[in-house]
């Protein structure tokens, strides 16, 4: 059998275009749980996240396998963050994982107690990133 629609709901399938910051917060503030995947990934905006936001939960697949850079780039950042980003791997609250080729791919998933929201982009998970951009959502 055949599904008819992917989206029975045209409602619930969204484009918006990211044109300030608080375009980017109103899609990712009020949620408990990130699940994402991107190229590259900023550490402090993932800090952003649970820090700030109040997130639960952080797992994020980092499709740039380069974790002798990305060390490199953590030492020029200071102890403070990573501290911060170890503390958060050793509580269970971030999760990341590096796959063993790379991934291009920019899929974030939202989750909260009744609601998930799943935003496919063009925008990597980085501070860069929350710079105007078109994405797509669905909620």
């Amino acid at each position: 059998m055949m599904q008819e629609n992917l989206f029975p709901d045209p409602a619930a399938l969204h484009s918006k275009v990211i044109q300030r910051r608080q375009d980017f917060d109103a899609l990712f503030d009020g949620f408990a749980r990130l699940r994402a995947v991107s190229y590259v990934v900023s550490p402090e905006l993932l800090l952003d996240f649970l820090n700030k936001r109040g997130y639960e939960a952080l797992e994020v697949v980092v499709g740039e396998n380069l974790a002798e850079a990305y060390q490199q780039e953590l030492a020029q950042k200071g102890a403070d963050l990573t501290q911060q980003l170890a503390e958060r791997l050793e509580k269970g609250t971030l999760r990341i994982l590096i796959p063993d080729r790379t991934l291009h791919t920019k899929l974030y998933i939202l989750e909260r107690p009744s609601q998930c929201r799943v935003i496919a982009t063009s925008a990597n998970l980085t501070l860069t990133a929350i710079a105007p951009k078109l994405i797509s959502r669905r909620t």
